[in-house]
């Protein structure tokens, strides 16, 4: 399943913990504090219990999002760590 995690951690090293644990399950950077990943549902709730071991619920924030296939085909991502990607005709970036 598709997931996009977005955080808003006060903390440099709480933030780098989130960011560690993160890449530890695969999922690739695509802007500062957001975070594109393909992960198994088994592990969701996994990476939802490491997560929440680290933020602190009265000054932090995270968003989880699942992402249906057919939505994350129609995306475009223009970013460093990722490929121009534009399936929908219908988009135009100039």
């Amino acid at each position: 399943m598709k997931i996009v995690v977005s955080y808003d951690i006060i903390e440099n090293k709480k933030r780098q913990k989130v960011i560690d644990i993160l890449e530890g399950y695969g999922f690739l950077r695509v802007q500062k504090s957001v975070f594109l990943g393909d992960i198994k549902i088994r592990k969701v709730r996994e990476l939802l219990f490491e997560l929440s071991g680290v933020i602190d619920l009265e000054k932090d924030a995270l968003c989880i999002l699942n992402i249906c296939e057919k939505c994350y085909g129609k995306g475009i991502f223009i970013s460093k760590n990722m490929n121009y990607k534009m399936i929908e005709e219908e988009f135009f970036i100039i």
